[in-house]
């Protein structure tokens, strides 16, 4: 990870746009045709909740294949995991996908499936591939926060990058939040970001300082979401998510 990312900062600084279009023009040519199809949703159905507001919007996906699913989230787009996952299996028909919760503040994104076709074949689905939405209804939800703070050094070659390992125990998909706090006078970090799933994360900063080595600490706050039926109790903040420390700056 640390050599891809490498490579991709010293071409946007190095590189010129000759380059990254002959780049680009390449990946093109070389890459597979794909077929893709979007799930519709019911007429009316609501796709976004209030980001104070103490409800989410609950669905459920059914898919011939594992579908792609995302929200758009105050940090961006995140992908979105079903809260019990189901694989499928083709010879008895059962389908894949399961229930999916959208947390409160966030708006539903892309349900889509995405596959190659044969070689030699159109890009387009074949048949028996389908992905639908057959439920979809706003409902109320708990959640509860965990918050923590990473030392991070960019050691990279260049200095422009760096990453740590956090392990993540939670009920239910976790969403993050991150701050910066830089360590050293001079540091330029910016752009922390996590990433993973499961419970293996990663936290990963980048630097425009190339001179040296930046450090700084990441508060990092992690937010699951449950749908809360009438009359729920919610779980403690303990027993719902706990952050743990992975590795050593």
């Amino acid at each position: 990870m640390l050599d891809a990312m490498a490579k991709e900062t010293w071409i946007r600084r190095w590189g010129s746009r000759g380059l990254v279009a002959l780049a680009a023009l390449a990946s093109v040519a070389t890459s597979r045709p794909r077929w893709h199809l979007d799930a519709e949703l019911p007429p009316g159905a609501q796709t976004s909740t209030p980001v104070d507001g103490t409800q989410g919007i609950a669905f459920t996906v059914e898919a011939s294949a594992p579908p792609s699913v995302s929200a758009r989230c105050p940090g961006g787009y995140v992908p979105l995991f079903p809260l019990e996952p189901t694989p499928g299996d083709e010879p008895t028909g059962k389908p894949a996908g399961g229930d999916y919760l959208l947390p409160p503040g966030c708006a539903l994104g892309e349900i889509s499936l995405d596959g190659h076709p044969d070689k030699g074949s159109k890009p387009t689905p074949p048949p028996g591939q389908y992905v639908r939405v057959t439920r979809i209804a706003t409902v109320e939800v708990w959640k509860a926060t965990a918050e923590s703070v990473y030392e991070v050094v960019t050691d990279s070659s260049d200095h422009t990058y760096g990453s740590r390992s956090i392990h993540v125990r939670s009920r239910a998909q976790p969403f993050f939040e991150t701050t910066i706090e830089p360590r050293d006078d001079g540091a330029r970090m910016f752009g922390a970001d996590v990433h993973g799933g499961g419970r293996e994360y990663r936290l990963a900063v980048s630097s425009s300082d190339t001179s040296r080595a930046s450090h700084g600490a990441v508060r990092v706050k992690a937010t699951v979401y449950g749908v809360c039926e009438p009359g729920c109790t919610p779980p403690s903040a303990a027993d719902a998510i706990q952050l743990e420390d992975a590795s050593a700056p």
